[in-house]
């Protein structure tokens, strides 16, 4: 990643914005980033009670996010989340605002 990317994105972490949310298209180097969509269908394969699949998926989600919380010298704590397009599935029932606005408060939040 060139200089003037990783600047832009220091400075932006410095400033004074509740939130800290960056979308990008290309690899950041030494960021590594969970897959939302593997990590939770691999959670969800075996489920047999699709009346409750809502409550199972928040649950694990949360377990998959905060593991995947890590420290990056420049960027601080960050969290960096891809393949997101099951959280928008009408049978999860999440409210993406609110996950963004909890996840990306205390941590840098990369998608």
């Amino acid at each position: 990643m060139n200089k003037p990317i990783i600047n832009t994105i220091e400075d932006y972490i410095k400033s004074q914005s509740r939130n800290k949310i960056i979308f990008h298209s290309q690899d950041i180097f030494e960021i590594e980033s969970v897959n939302i969509g593997l990590r939770i269908s691999e959670s969800i394969y075996n489920f047999k009670e699709p009346g409750r699949i809502a409550m199972r998926v928040l649950s694990e989600l949360d377990k998959i996010l905060n593991a995947a919380i890590s420290h990056h010298d420049v960027f601080g704590r960050y969290l960096s989340i891809e393949n997101i397009g099951i959280l928008f599935e009408s049978e999860v029932k999440l409210d993406f605002s609110q996950l963004l606005d909890r996840y990306s408060q205390n941590n840098v939040l990369f998608g």
